[in-house]
């Protein structure tokens, strides 16, 4: 079983280059950004979901080229 890495809301905000934790928390309540692992009274985020949700926006914006497909490539 690996081991997951979890973010702070600092370490999360950090990551975004973004300053209001505010923003974040909207995201979450309207479905738009994961939600954190909540460790006794402390929130943390799995780092690997903040990655893929930062890949998927990556992917989403407009002339984005879409990622090769490995097996396509060597052919």
């Amino acid at each position: 079983m690996t081991q997951s890495n979890y973010l702070t809301i600092k370490d999360v905000l950090q990551k975004l280059n973004m300053k209001s934790a505010s923003t974040i928390y909207r995201w979450i309540d309207k479905g738009k950004f994961p939600a954190p692992v909540k460790l006794g009274l402390s929130s943390r985020w799995v780092e690997s979901e903040v990655n893929a949700w930062m890949k998927e926006k990556e992917n989403d914006r407009p002339g984005a080229q879409a990622p090769q497909d490995p097996a396509r490539a060597a052919a």
